[in-house]
């Protein structure tokens, strides 16, 4: 009967380490079952709320950024302007001013020409009329004083001669005047070519100037943007390692605090057992 006895408690025994080996088991893979469908769960929740976090403050840094960037674009256009007005109002006035100084120039010139001619008319009729007065001085003498024929056919030869000299010498004072006439025309042509060529040239390179200067800023700002863009990313990634990170390890304790609370229940409730039997 003791050893009977003794059996029936060692299959007990037995039973009961078999019952609480698979009651462990079953509880074990039921709670990691659970963890796991908690991880899982809290990592969707944890990704849906980054990703509405990341979205929200994505939007309000790009309209924080487009906003600096027009204000900017604002001021470096008021500048732009501001110069290139000052710039065009220079160069209106100095064109005024040049205007102004050839239209003087043209007016003396005709002024003094008119004069000139003028003079030279009196004076030509001055030379005729003394010329003229001289010939009826000399033909008077000449019909008066009854000179020979010899005389009067040499001091008409001397009139022909003066005749002649005088007009080669006319000849060469207009055919003088006129080249001197017309080098000035020409020259007068030439400058106003020259002053064309030269506001034709600052109106090329000025438009050149401002179509570089809007490149150069647009490049400048999409450069900037990429940058940002760039550190923003590099940001956010390194903040979602940390906290991604953190929260697993804040899991990690917690799933290690509660199986040590389940081993000490476990245990607890085996130590009553055992004292019940």
């Amino acid at each position: 009967m003791a050893e009977l006895r003794k059996s029936k408690e060692d299959f007990k025994r037995r039973l009961q380490k078999f019952y609480l080996s698979n009651i462990k088991q079953e509880r074990n893979q039921v709670e990691m079952a659970e963890l796991r469908k908690s991880k899982e769960d809290f990592k969707r929740r944890l990704q849906k709320f980054y990703l509405s976090n990341i979205k929200q403050e994505r939007n309000q840094v790009e309209m924080a950024e487009l906003r600096k960037s027009k204000e900017d674009f604002k001021r470096r256009l008021q500048k732009f302007y501001l110069s290139n007005i000052k710039q065009e109002r220079n160069q209106v006035e100095m064109a005024e001013l040049r205007k102004s100084k050839e239209d003087f120039k043209r007016r003396l010139q005709k002024f003094y020409l008119s004069n000139i001619k003028q003079e030279r008319n009196q004076v030509e009729m001055a030379e005729l009329r003394k010329s003229k007065e001289d010939f009826k001085r000399r033909l008077q003498k000449f019909y008066l004083s009854n000179i020979k024929q010899e005389r009067n056919q040499v001091e008409m030869a001397e009139l022909r001669k003066s005749k002649e000299d005088f007009k080669r010498r006319l000849q060469k004072f207009y055919l003088s005047n006129i080249k001197q006439e017309r080098n000035q025309v020409e020259m007068a042509e030439l400058r106003k070519s020259k002053e064309d060529f030269k506001r034709r040239l600052q109106k090329f390179y000025l438009s050149n100037i401002k179509q570089e200067r809007n490149q150069v800023e647009m490049a400048e700002l999409r450069k900037s943007k990429e940058d940002f863009k760039r550190r923003l990313q590099k940001f956010y990634l390194s903040n979602i390692k940390q906290e991604r990170n953190q929260v697993e390890m804040a899991e990690l304790r917690k799933s290690k605090e509660d199986f040590k609370r389940r081993l000490q229940k476990f245990y607890l409730s085996n130590i009553k057992q055992k004292e019940i039997y």
